[in-house]
């Protein structure tokens, strides 16, 4: 099931304000996105889906507990999140 969860975080908020302003016309960086100046965020709600999450969770702790019995070594892999790094 999922289910819609109110976000009361101004931060976040504030956050997300922040990139509607000045990504909505990534060509020009430096101005605030014309069209999303004045836009007002009136609500936010963030998705959980706690059967998912505890699937995953669960996967995760097998896992983890094979590598372990295998003397298997995971690190981090490095992400591009923002799509400028060339790492995908």
């Amino acid at each position: 099931h999922s289910f819609y969860q109110k976000v009361t975080d101004h931060t976040i908020w504030d956050s997300l304000r922040d990139i509607l302003q000045t990504s909505g016309h990534s060509w020009n960086q430096a101005t605030d996105c014309y069209c999303m100046r004045k836009a007002e965020v009136k609500s936010v709600h963030r998705i959980e889906n706690m059967r998912l999450w505890h699937r995953y969770k669960t996967r995760l702790d097998a896992m983890r507990k094979d590598h372990s019995s295998c003397n298997i070594c995971v690190g981090s892999a490095d992400l591009d999140l923002d799509g400028y790094g060339n790492i995908m």
